[in-house]
């Protein structure tokens, strides 16, 4: 990721101290964070038979606020286009860690950190979250 301003910066420690919740097919939840392991969400892929991950949103492309509606026709759009790629996904919300600033997100199933960052830049994204079995998830850029 490329970062040159301050704003930057504090862009990049919001993203690194948010929290990333996904919703398992069992109507658990499991809280993802940056560069910690998720032994939990491990199993859950597992026993999906797939060992990778990216955490996506449409919401507020470029990391700047949008309109509610124009968010939410973004995220129907990403729904839409999982579904048409034949892409398993759970629903996934990203937030602050004080519950502040809440995304609708999916954690996309059996993707790559390339295809995660692809999918993500496709919405305007800076960002994304990937991960995989048995490793911490990182933070990945989107930009080309």
């Amino acid at each position: 990721m490329s970062f040159r301003s301050p704003d930057d910066f504090a862009l990049l420690q919001a993203f690194r101290d948010a929290e990333f919740r996904v919703t398992l097919p069992d109507g658990g939840e499991v809280t993802v964070r940056i560069g910690e392991p998720t032994a939990r969400l491990d199993g859950a892929l597992l026993a999906a038979r797939t060992r990778s991950y990216g955490i996506v949103t449409a919401f507020n492309p470029g990391a700047r606020e949008h309109p509610e509606d124009e968010n939410l026709r973004a995220q129907r759009d990403l729904e839409q286009r999982l579904a048409q790629a034949g892409h398993r996904s759970w629903p996934a919300l990203n937030q602050a860690k004080d519950g502040t600033f809440p995304e609708p997100s999916r954690c996309v199933l059996g993707v790559s950190a390339e295809e995660a960052a692809a999918l993500g830049r496709s919405f305007g994204q800076v960002a994304v979250v990937w991960g995989e079995v048995g490793q911490p998830p990182r933070l990945v850029g989107c930009a080309s």
